[in-house]
């Protein structure tokens, strides 16, 4: 018998599932996340399985200003980049100014 695919938020899992979670990723999940792309949307989920069920389990990630920026423009195909690079060196000058 095949398992059964679900796609949750991590908000949504039942207990068991947030345990199980806990036993596959001992040290956290963050160096195990990847983005999926859906159509015109995305999400970051990691992977969990269950006895009966294979979960993609969507995370919540912050994302970097620049690399939000930089995916944009991509993920848009934008051909004119200059607009970015100057948004890129905008932001480091705000980091910069900061420290």
């Amino acid at each position: 018998m095949e398992r059964k695919r679900l796609v949750v938020s991590y908000e949504n899992l039942p207990p068991a599932v947030i345990e199980a979670i806990s036993r596959k990723y001992p040290d956290g999940y963050l160096n195990h996340v990847f983005k999926v792309q859906a159509g015109n949307t995305s999400f970051h989920a990691i992977t969990v399985d269950t006895e009966d069920v294979s979960y993609l389990v969507k995370v919540k990630v912050k994302v970097d200003k620049m690399d939000k920026l930089l995916e944009d423009a991509v993920l848009s195909g934008e051909e004119d980049i200059k607009e970015d690079e100057k948004a890129f060196e905008a932001a480091q000058d705000d980091h910069i100014s900061e420290e």
